[in-house]
């Protein structure tokens, strides 16, 4: 069985020069906690998933320090409201992850699942000449088991 068999399709993308704010806008209107990220040329470069709109603590190099950071920004708690105020001015491609995990259409299944084992990754971009065309998540092997 083949990828493209159990892939969800068409792929909602975001263009690496999207604002954050549209980019999350995107992602709430469709209920969709993650999107792969295309160039002018609808070649995908990253991904962009929730997850990077919430802060992480980081260490400072040489240092036990740690501080939060957000959308490439340091900031003390006070300053956290104008970080999201300011993500209107934020393009997709300063926070995208890269590269994006993607696997070719005509890739088996098995292929996938080696991919997705292991890796903590929940779901894999599937592209054909490097353009997203679908994407296979952990629950799309559910379709294996109700045909």
């Amino acid at each position: 069985m083949r990828v493209k068999e159990i892939m969800n399709s068409p792929v909602v993308t975001a263009n690496e020069n999207d604002s954050l704010e549209q980019c999350a806008r995107k992602m709430l209107e469709l209920r969709i906690a993650q999107l792969p990220v295309v160039n002018d040329d609808g070649v995908l470069t990253g991904f962009v998933a929730a997850s990077d709109f919430i802060a992480k603590k980081t260490t400072v190099s040489f240092s036990r320090t740690e501080i939060l950071e957000l959308f490439g920004q340091w900031f003390d708690q006070g300053e956290i409201e104008k970080i999201y105020e300011d993500a209107g001015r934020i393009v997709v491609k300063e926070v995208m992850s890269r590269p994006a995990i993607s696997i070719d259409s005509d890739a088996s299944v098995k292929e996938v699942f080696e991919e997705l084992a292991g890796t903590g990754i929940h779901s894999i971009v599937v592209v054909e000449e490097e353009k997203p065309v679908g994407l296979v998540s952990v629950s799309d092997f559910l379709k294996l088991i109700v045909r």
